[in-house]
């Protein structure tokens, strides 16, 4: 007879004053990203707190509990209510509604909470978007749809005319604001072509220059929405960024080192041809994917991305089967044989390594690199696929015939 499974028990819920909490020293996120606390704090008051805090109750030195309780686990929320206290729109001893933890240990809580947390899909959000429009939400609380061309962390390039296209189709009148960071001067873009109102890039991808210049191109609609908008900004203000002024338009003093290295890489991918960088960029990620297609034959290592269609040609992520740790890859191929690849960032940290394949890169870096990746699967005795680079190998002399 089958043993019955035990059963789960949730810890325990309830409100707890506010000046009863205190902020935890274990709550694991230090830096700070994504929404500021100010903007949480807006957020809560217009629609009230939508998730609760974690708590463990404060204990003196023998033991027994003080009636304080620290949040390990929620401490953005926790700030943005303290803030809407402060500024006396919410009572200082208002309930607040916590899960009292007793078990295990408060930074792993904390840990769980930053890590399991999954992006929403864009096609999720553009759904979204959509729903509140046909729920009544005005158009002013919907002023744009955020989409990224390229996703480095999944090696995903999404087709911004399809999102185009499908806000027309909705017959809203949503700005598109796109981050071309990563796809910027490798895969195609075209901003008014592809109905793009925004588009954002940076100096560190395919433009091959250091990190620190950023860059935001702005068509004459969305520059009416931002001069309409009553928010008040100052480093974000394109207005002020158009003046005459030079310190006016970099918000300071010109980044002049990062200007002089973009001028030279405007003069290198000029003296190429734009269509010449963006057929090399596919001819080489066309090498990379056709030695990873070649390396998965074994199972242990598969495309993170499943739609050959949406592969980007800036970098490609190879997810590891589970046992496969892929950080040990990229220790051995950095130690060993002098190839860098990035890791997994967010959910994938741990699941994926990439290999990158943008801007200042031809035949033979690419070729180097895979043969040391490779070298460093079979030091691993990570199941792979034989042949792999005379196929990268054959897509490049297939490309350089054409």
């Amino acid at each position: 007879m089958a043993k019955s499974q035990p059963k789960i028990s949730l810890s325990e819920s309830r409100d707890i004053p506010l000046d009863k909490l205190i902020l935890s020293q274990s709550n694991v996120r230090r830096i700070k990203a994504g929404v500021a606390v100010e903007e949480l704090a807006e957020d809560i008051a217009r629609r009230t707190l939508l998730q609760s805090l974690t708590v463990r109750a404060v204990c003196d030195a023998d033991g027994i509990e003080t009636g304080m309780f620290e949040v390990p686990t929620g401490g953005r929320r926790f700030r943005a209510l303290e803030l809407l206290a402060k500024q006396k729109r919410l009572a200082k001893n208002a309930p607040i509604p916590c899960i009292i933890r007793t078990e295990g240990i408060a930074e792993e809580d904390s840990l769980a909470e930053n890590v399991q947390r999954a992006p929403l899909h864009p096609l999720d959000q553009f759904r979204a978007f959509l729903t509140l429009r046909e729920k009544g939400q005005s158009e002013e609380e919907i002023a744009a749809v955020f989409f990224v061309q390229t996703d480095t962390a999944g090696a995903i390039t999404s087709d911004l005319r399809a999102v185009r296209a499908a806000i027309d189709a909705s017959g809203h009148p949503a700005l598109l604001v796109a981050d071309v960071v990563a796809s910027l001067a490798a895969a195609p873009f075209a901003m008014d072509e592809f109905g793009v109102n925004v588009a954002l890039g940076a100096s560190q991808k395919g433009l091959m220059l250091p990190p620190g210049l950023g860059f935001v191109a702005v068509d004459a609609r969305a520059d009416e929405v931002a001069q309409a908008n009553p928010v008040p900004r100052f480093y974000w203000d394109w207005r002020r960024r158009k003046s005459e002024f030079g310190y006016r338009k970099f918000c300071g003093t010109a980044p002049l080192h990062l200007l002089m290295g973009l001028e030279a890489a405007l003069g290198l991918l000029d003296a190429e041809g734009m269509d010449n960088v963006l057929a090399r960029h596919r001819r080489i990620a066309k090498a990379v994917q056709a030695a990873v297609s070649c390396w998965s034959e074994k199972g242990a290592l598969k495309f993170y991305c499943k739609v050959p269609q949406a592969r980007s040609v800036s970098v490609t992520a190879v997810e590891t089967l589970a046992g496969i740790d892929p950080e040990a890859v990229r220790r051995v191929a950095r130690e060993q044989f002098q190839v860098a690849m990035a890791g997994g960032l967010g959910h994938l940290t741990g699941r994926v390594f990439r290999i990158g394949h943008l801007g200042d890169m031809n035949e033979p870096m690419i070729l180097g690199s895979l043969a040391g990746v490779q070298a460093a699967l079979g030091v691993l005795g990570v199941p792979h696929g034989e042949g792999a680079l005379d196929r990268a190998i054959a897509v490049l002399r297939e490309g350089a015939q054409a």
